[in-house]
């Protein structure tokens, strides 16, 4: 037990000095003036409203999402949850159970299956996978390889290979950095992200692009038109501005053909090795 306690104890440490130290530097009157961030809180939420107010921003956002029921998001098989907090440790960690508090994991691989946790998780492990699941507060997670197909308020993300999947929704903020990034699925408020490689696969503005282009060196956009045959989507739909925002765009760096599954993975590839 004494151990074990070490262990967790040791985790906290690494997660206090990882994630409580980050500064941002932002350019005044050419002096370069650092700032800590400012810690989010429940504060800044409107029970009534759902709505949450950025404090670096001033900009509410509409985050009622995750408080509307759980099971309109996953199927739970069970009832059984764990009333306080969670604390495991092994090679191998299945998180399979709802939790009412927060959870403290560690592991080689670790797994959150169709589960909702009320608190904040804290995991470090060399894989991480969030699957169809509910964090009610925010995540902080440190391995070599995470992939996020949840929801969550925050996740703060190290590791050297992270994705954001196209389910994935966060109701406040990203902050995270890795050497591969992949960035799908929303974000109500910020993402603050520090990449090798970032990849965001849905970009539906010419703003997103061009401010994307400006902010960052070595980008290109990709166009896929799709050849699989009519939209889905009805009049009205394929009407909106996200939708048909893009068709005059002429500034795209590649313009592929979305024919086949395994030949459009090809043209991706192809056009990754050459800008290497």
């Amino acid at each position: 037990m004494k151990n074990k306690t070490k262990k967790i104890f040791a985790v906290l440490i690494i997660f206090s000095i990882l994630f409580s130290t980050f500064v941002f530097a932002t350019e005044e009157n050419n002096e370069t003036k650092i700032e800590p961030r400012t810690a989010v809180s429940d504060e800044g939420i409107s029970n009534e409203t759902q709505t949450y107010v950025d404090p670096e921003t001033g900009e509410e956002y509409d985050i009622s999402l995750l408080n509307e029921d759980k099971d309109d998001y996953y199927e739970g098989d069970s009832e059984e949850y764990i009333d306080g907090d969670l604390y495991n440790m092994d090679n191998s960690v299945d998180v399979k159970t709802d939790v009412n508090g927060n959870v403290f994991v560690m592991g080689e691989t670790v797994n959150f299956e169709n589960i909702y946790v009320e608190g904040d998780v804290f995991v470090l492990a060399k894989k991480v996978n969030f699957n169809n699941s509910i964090v009610n507060g925010s995540v902080f997670a440190l391995a070599q390889e995470i992939k996020f197909d949840a929801n969550a308020y925050d996740v703060y993300a190290l590791g050297e290979k992270v994705i954001f999947s196209e389910n994935s929704y966060i109701g406040r903020t990203v902050r995270a950095s890795a050497k591969n990034l992949e960035l799908n699925g929303s974000i109500d408020a910020n993402a603050y992200i520090t990449a090798e490689n970032l990849v965001i696969s849905d970009v539906r503005m010419p703003n997103e692009i061009d401010k994307i282009k400006s902010s960052f060196d070595n980008v290109y956009s990709i166009y896929v038109v799709n050849q699989f045959g009519s939209s889905k989507l009805t009049i009205e739909q394929q009407s909106h501005i996200t939708e048909n925002a893009l068709e005059n765009y002429t500034d795209f760096d590649y313009i592929i053909a979305n024919d086949e599954l395994d030949k459009l993975k090809e043209k991706v590839f192809a056009i990754l090795d050459k800008v290497k």
